[in-house]
Parts: structure tokens; C-alpha cells; sequence
């Protein structure tokens, strides 16, 4: 399997160790968060709306690596990538 590569969402935040006991996330996960980094790309991470969904996506990450039924995980993912494509015109990332 091929190194996955860095990007601001599979690194730990800034000033904070990996959580101990922390998962690999679903694929449908890393979808969203790659779809979130996109978006962070088109408007400039440094755009209030960029940064806010940075950091959404970073506390998102640090939750869901707790979670343990990665199952239930990955459809909430799945959900979530649906969710953000319909709103994301609203942050021009469409």
C-alpha cells in the first residue's frame, strides 16, 4: 500500500501529541476531509472562511479517531460528504 501524503489533516494540530488508542479512519472519512482540504486550497487557508473549516475538520479528525465502531463512522462520514457538497456553494468550493 502507497504512503499516504501529508496534508494539513493527517498530521496532528499544531502543539498537540497523536491521541494514544486513535484509529485509521474509514475511507469515507478521509474522502471528507480530502473534499474539506480542497475547498481550504480554492479559498485560501488564510480566508476566515478557510479557516474556519480547517478547523472543523481538525477537531473532527481528533474525535473520530476515537471512535471504535468504525463502522458506524464511515456512514457518518459518508453522510457528511453529501452534507458539505450540498452546502459547499455556499463557500464557493463547488
Amino acid at each position: 500500500m502507497p504512503a499516504q501524503q501529508a496534508n494539513a489533516f493527517n498530521a496532528p494540530a499544531s502543539g498537540t501529541d497523536q491521541v494514544a488508542g486513535a484509529h485509521a479512519l474509514p475511507a469515507a472519512c478521509e474522502a471528507y476531509l480530502a473534499t474539506i482540504d480542497t475547498c481550504i486550497a480554492r479559498l485560501g487557508a488564510t480566508s476566515d472562511e478557510g479557516y474556519q473549516l480547517k478547523q472543523t475538520a481538525d477537531q473532527a479528525r481528533q474525535q473520530w479517531a476515537l471512535v471504535d465502531d468504525q463502522a458506524s463512522l464511515g456512514d457518518m462520514c459518508t453522510q457528511s460528504v453529501a452534507g458539505f457538497a450540498n452546502s459547499a456553494s455556499d463557500v464557493v468550493c463547488r
